[in-house]
């Protein structure tokens, strides 16, 4: 009972109420009350509170959802149990723990009218003492011109004379020694330090600047002027050694001059006498080249007959292959123009009720196919052009009275395109377009003396467009074979009649 009532009663929160210190008791007042979740299915609540030793200090039943308390500062506990609307005792939380603390309010201690901002420019780190704040009180900037405000970190003074930390509880006061704050511009600013019980105190205004930074100019302007001072010693010094280096460049070329002089006549001398030994070798080597040129001759002569020989050959060859040549070319030229025809079997497959009415609807309507393409657009993969497809079918349909049938012509135009399947034998063809179906209606009477009727024909043309796909195998590069179907839809006014035409064609490619 008790674990499935803790969903009904949720306690809300404990609104933690300082009480003011003796000095202060009579300026502020704060009001203790304890709140939680209400419950439609509750009649009313039993509260208790005790201390922390396990004294009662109040039990109270309520209909309401909340209870004033008024309690000193310490340390305490409370239970809520709800009873239903039978005044059964429905549920019964476990007792929790809070504190009821002394609210002071804080006070600020040895604040400059200057303060820097640290090394990065925008850390304002203050050293001040700021008496009876808790853990939880609040560090705020506010700018006095903005109005902006910054939230800060209180650092506490929490080392003991041992040098061990002190756990700071968010129900006592203590002293803290400096507040932290980060993106702080330069300006004027006030200090806000408020505790959890709402009191607070602001400090004067007081100015935050960059002072590492205007340290840093000064120093950068110092470092500039030492450089120059650099810069003009350094070209001094330079000019001085570009001097001793064109005296000495000077002396130098004056001793490479008479060096080059020397080793000028050197060469001369040395030019001379390899010049006697060129003319020698040059009358030894034109002998040699006269008697290399005769030997050449005779060679070349035995080489421009063998050459003639081979030539003769090569032209008998030359023309054998020729003949092959063009022998390949005629059996390899990639035929443009086509001519196929073959049998079919016209399939009417809608017509609105037009087969049933007026003919015998059969799927065994014999058809002659034929087609006439050219396909300019001529590659390895892919051919493209046009076609005229053509398709004769006599539907007929005959009893003991009469005698009709309906030869049909279907002429189309076609756009056509062919892909290459695997080797260049085998191709898949789609088309498509448009075209006339000319039909020749004969109606014979088998009894004429009937209403003395008589055996008429009549003629017909009606608008077509359809395509079709079909597969080819061209087993040389002049004879063809199709196999394939194509659809017609015939545009006859009232009713239209759609007809696929399966055929198997031969033709032939030039």
């Amino acid at each position: 009972m008790k674990n499935r009532a803790f969903s009904k009663i949720k306690i809300l929160t404990l609104l933690i109420i300082l009480l003011m210190s003796p000095a202060t008791l009579s300026a502020q007042n704060f009001n203790q009350s304890l709140k939680w979740n209400s419950d439609p299915n509750v009649l009313e609540y039993h509260i208790e509170v005790q201390t922390s030793a396990g004294k009662t200090v109040l039990s109270e039943t309520t209909e309401n959802n909340f209870i004033n308390l008024s309690l000193k500062e310490g340390s305490y506990r409370y239970r809520i149990t709800a009873y239903d609307l039978l005044g059964r005792e429905s549920v019964s939380t476990n007792w929790i723990n809070f504190e009821i603390a002394l609210a002071k309010q804080p006070e600020i201690k040895k604040l400059q009218n200057l303060e820097a901002l640290e090394e990065d420019g925008k850390t304002l780190e203050m050293d001040l003492n700021i008496d009876d704040v808790t853990a939880d009180s609040v560090a705020e900037l506010i700018n006095t011109e903005t109005k902006a405000k910054l939230a800060g970190k209180l650092i506490f003074d929490s080392v003991t004379g041992t040098g061990a930390a002190v756990s700071l509880s968010s129900s006592e006061t203590h002293t803290a020694k400096k507040v932290c704050f980060t993106d702080v511009t330069e300006g004027k600013w006030k200090l806000r330090i408020t505790n959890p019980s709402g009191l607070s105190t602001e400090s004067e205004a007081f100015e935050v600047k960059d002072v590492i930074k205007e340290q840093k100019l000064a120093a950068a302007r110092l470092e500039e002027e030492r450089k120059e001072r650099e810069r003009i010693e350094a070209e001094r010094k330079a000019r001085e050694e570009a001097e001793r280096l064109a005296q000495e460049e000077a002396q130098r070329k004056a001793i490479e001059e008479a060096e080059r002089l020397e080793a000028e006549r050197i060469a001369k001398e040395k030019a001379e006498r390899e010049e006697i030994i060129r003319q020698i070798q040059e009358e030894e080597r034109l002998e040699k080249e006269r008697e290399e040129a005769e030997r050449l001759a005779i060679e070349e002569a035995a080489r421009l007959e063998e050459e003639r020989i081979a030539r003769e050959e090569a032209e008998a060859l030359e023309k054998e292959e020729e003949k092959k040549r063009r022998k390949e070319a005629w059996l390899n030229y990639d035929r443009k123009f086509y001519i196929t025809a073959g049998p079919g079997d016209a399939l009417p497959l809608y017509d609105n009720g037009f087969f049933d009415e007026y003919m015998k609807k059969s799927f065994a309507n014999f058809s002659i196919t034929g087609q006439i393409g050219i396909l300019p657009i001529h590659t390895n993969y892919i051919r493209f052009g046009m076609e005229i497809n053509g398709i004769y079918t006599n539907f007929a349909n005959h009893n003991e009275f009469y005698e009709l049938q309906m030869k049909t012509l279907m002429l189309q135009d076609n756009l056509a395109f062919r892909l290459r399947l695997g080797s260049k034998k085998t191709w898949l063809q789609a088309k498509g377009g448009g075209g006339i179906a000319l039909i020749q209606e004969t109606l014979d009477y088998l009894n004429n003396s009937e209403n003395n009727k008589q055996n008429k024909t009549l003629y017909f043309g009606y608008f077509t467009a359809g395509g079709g796909l079909s597969f080819m195998f061209i087993p040389s590069h002049m004879f063809m074979m199709e196999v394939g179907a194509d659809f017609y839809n015939l545009f006859i006014p009232d009713t239209n009649i759609g007809i696929l035409n399966p055929y198997i064609a031969i033709g032939l490619q030039f």
